[in-house]
């Protein structure tokens, strides 16, 4: 985890980032005015409403293989115990192994998909993934938002 986030403040005021996120003039804030209103939503069960964004959206879940604060294996226990369509075929899936390019020898991330559902994991990402895993991670949305798929 990076031990100063100031950073990504001074990153994302660029005039050339602005405009690539497509923000204009609007102010940056750092999530801690929204915190304060989501700290009575922390230990409150998300479980019924993600069965049903899971049968009527694309949905990614991933995990960075080493966070210790959302732990991948703890993601795994959780996700069979959904209930959405895809449930008993989610159980019986295999992950399969990605990498960024095939010509890699390291292996990016496994990936288990059940129709529009996609649960990845990445190798060598601990909680701040782009942080860790800046190629990875980008890999991975790519994949995901440009519908390419990981196959």
């Amino acid at each position: 985890e990076p031990k100063d986030q100031g950073y990504f403040s001074q990153f994302v005021t660029l005039p050339a980032v602005r405009c690539a996120i497509h923000v204009g003039n609007l102010t940056f804030h750092d999530g801690s005015e929204v915190e304060k209103h989501l700290l009575q939503d922390v230990m409150k069960s998300i479980k019924p409403w993600l069965g049903v964004l899971m049968d009527k959206y694309r949905v990614l879940m991933y995990s960075g293989q080493l966070d210790v604060i959302v732990a991948a294996p703890l993601t795994e226990r959780f996700l069979p115990t959904v209930n959405w369509t895809g449930a008993a075929e989610y159980k019986t899936t295999p992950r399969f192994h990605w990498k960024v390019q095939p010509s890699d020898t390291e292996v990016a991330g496994y990936v288990r998909q059940v129709g529009e559902f996609y649960q990845v994991i990445i190798r060598g990402g601990g909680h701040i993934l782009p942080f860790d895993q800046p190629e990875r991670s980008f890999d991975m949305i790519d994949r995901f938002l440009s519908t390419r798929g990981w196959i």
